[in-house]
């Protein structure tokens, strides 16, 4: 900036210059006390933040120590052990368990298990249906006469000389034997015909229906099971007089019961599936064995 001496006159010119130099010189003075002001608030800044680190890293080294305090006191107490037991017996426990669901049932076991698998299903040894019944074709008529032998007495009505089943009740008794759909028609059971009134919605006979006279046994020989479903394979014959009779030839074939599983050839061999769940067997399909 120039120097100005005493008395001297100044022209508007020189004037002019002196004005732009201050402001120039005021400019850079105000930039330089900014950049200070600045930095001085950075340093304050940079400051505030290392003492909330310092403060953060501490309040952590002391949790960490006490979270150490803590599970050291509760490991020389024994309180873990008592996990560490109980999870070393349950996983012997869930072991022994896989064991003995992964160790195959043995034959007999089988058939002892599903002994009653076959209870409430039978055929009449003079049904119309034997034909049907021991090729394995269950018709809508077959299914009906096999139902009605399920359902008591007791749900069975009478009216002077009729005999009268209500269609909820077969249906209702169809649906615990079956898995496949309901129709209601007429049927023969035994040597009864079975009628089916559609307008008032109920079966009916004239003759009394027996579930007591039936001379076919059974006897199961085998027992596959797998998942929910269960194959039960069976020999079955008409026994008349201690006499044995097979049930489609009619044939007397022994002359003695006792050597029934000694000739299981000449007698009529079947396999029931059904399925198997909660505690509820339903069948799917009669086959019958070569």
């Amino acid at each position: 900036m120039k120097k100005i001496e005493e008395n001297t006159v100044i022209d508007k010119k020189d004037l002019k210059e002196i004005k732009l130099e201050l402001l120039d010189y005021a400019k850079v003075r105000i930039d330089i006390e900014v950049e200070n002001s600045l930095k001085k608030v950075e340093k304050k800044i940079v400051k505030r933040k290392n003492i909330k680190i310092i403060k953060r890293d501490i309040m952590i080294i002391l949790l960490l120590a006490l979270c150490g305090f803590l599970a050291y006191e509760l490991y020389n107490t024994g309180y873990f052990n008592k996990y560490l037991v109980k999870d070393v017996t349950t996983f012997k426990e869930d072991k022994e368990k896989q064991d003995k669901q992964e160790e195959p049932i043995c034959k007999e076991d089988l058939k002892e298990k599903h002994k009653h698998a076959l209870d409430n299903i039978s055929i009449k040894h003079n049904s119309k249906y034997l034909n049907e019944y021991y090729s394995g074709n269950l018709t809508d008529e077959l299914k009906l006469e096999l139902t009605l032998n399920t359902i008591p007495t007791k749900e069975i009505e009478k009216d002077e000389d009729t005999f009268i089943v209500s269609n909820n009740i077969m249906e209702e008794y169809f649906n615990n034997l079956f898995n496949s759909s309901y129709k209601a028609i007429s049927f023969n059971y035994g040597s009864n015909k079975i009628k089916y009134l559609k307008k008032q919605e109920v079966f009916i006979t004239s003759n009394e229906i027996k579930k007591n006279d039936n001379k076919i046994a059974r006897i199961i020989t085998d027992v596959q099971e797998e998942n929910n479903e269960v194959i039960v394979s069976t020999i079955e014959y008409i026994v008349d007089n201690n006499k044995v009779i097979n049930i489609l030839t009619k044939e007397e074939v022994l002359d003695n019961i006792d050597d029934v599983l000694k000739n299981q050839d000449k007698l009529n061999k079947m396999e029931y599936y059904l399925t198997f769940k909660d505690s509820t067997y339903k069948l799917a399909n009669i086959k019958e064995i070569d």
